[in-house]
């Protein structure tokens, strides 16, 4: 279930942030790839943090 909702965070994070404007670019700030990275981080630390808990309840 986690992996899904992984997934669907980053299809999120994609529909969000993608860029459909290809004619008319300006500069962005760096600020929605740090938001992004974050988000990416907290995932894959609570991800690590599920397997490992699980790994010594058994």
């Amino acid at each position: 279930m986690a992996k899904w909702l992984t997934i669907l965070l980053i299809m999120v994070g994609n529909l969000v942030f993608a860029d459909t404007n290809a004619v008319n670019t300006q500069q962005h700030s760096n600020s929605s790839y740090i938001i992004l990275a974050v988000v990416a981080l907290l995932a894959i630390i609570y991800i690590l943090y599920r397997r490992q808990k699980r790994k010594f309840n058994d």
